[in-house]
């Protein structure tokens, strides 16, 4: 599977100066701001401390309980995360049933690691964690892999950071600010439904930029990046 900044080779400088349409870019950085825990329907106090781990691009963030360790990093097309599992259980993901909420407040299935872009909209095999083993995994929203007209598979940005007009950015881009993105995870521990809630605010711009692109590329951005995030 090509990696998550695969978006971005939609974006390419063109080398025809004369036609080509310039777009304004922003990024943003999200960091784990809450987790919700329930445990077989039934909602438990949460009393635990989210860690951030430092980076020089994406920072991860690090949430422990009795349980589990999950280590989540949201970049720009999808979410990274690690489970450690410290229970004495073998434990079961079912990627059937996992939804990622975006900062639309929709809901999306997803595409777990491993899974092929052309079934990105299909049903997935569980993932099995052994105790004392760790799983790394990533989460890309089903409904942001799209086929572009170089039939080539795409990811989408997880928030719009793509525009026409620098006065557009500046306008629409910090209206992001604040804003809440979720995956709910249920996670089979022996006869026992774990769901964890976790909650990403995207809380600051942290780069902006131009760039360059002409004919179909120039095109390809505005026809599947969308109206929400080409303005």
């Amino acid at each position: 599977m090509k990696n998550y900044i695969l978006i971005f080779s939609l974006l390419l400088f063109s080398n025809n100066l004369v036609t080509a349409k310039k777009f304004y870019t922003v990024t943003y950085s999200c960091s784990l701001s809450a987790v919700e825990l329930s445990i077989n329907s039934q909602t438990l106090e949460n009393n635990h401390n989210i860690e951030e781990k430092s980076s020089e691009t994406f920072p991860s963030y690090i949430y422990e309980d009795e349980s589990f360790v999950f280590t989540w990093k949201v970049n720009l097309t999808r979410l990274s995360f690690n489970i450690e599992n410290k229970t004495k259980e073998t434990v079961k993901i079912d990627w059937n049933n996992v939804i990622f909420v975006d900062c639309y407040n929709l809901v999306n299935n997803v595409m777990p690691k491993g899974a092929k872009y052309i079934n990105h909209d299909k049903s997935f095999s569980p993932t099995i964690i052994l105790k004392g083993t760790t799983y790394e995994g990533i989460i890309i929203p089903s409904n942001n892999v799209v086929l572009n007209a170089a039939v080539e598979w795409t990811e989408l940005f997880l928030i719009p950071c793509v525009y026409t007009e620098e006065v557009y950015r500046e306008e629409l881009a910090p209206r992001f600010l604040g804003k809440k993105m979720r995956v709910l995870m249920p996670i089979m521990v022996g006869n026992k439904q774990y769901e964890y809630c976790f909650y990403f605010t995207i809380d600051k711009i942290i780069n902006k930029g131009e760039t360059s692109a002409s004919g179909g590329k120039a095109k390809r951005i505005e026809k599947y990046l969308g109206s929400k995030i080409v303005k």
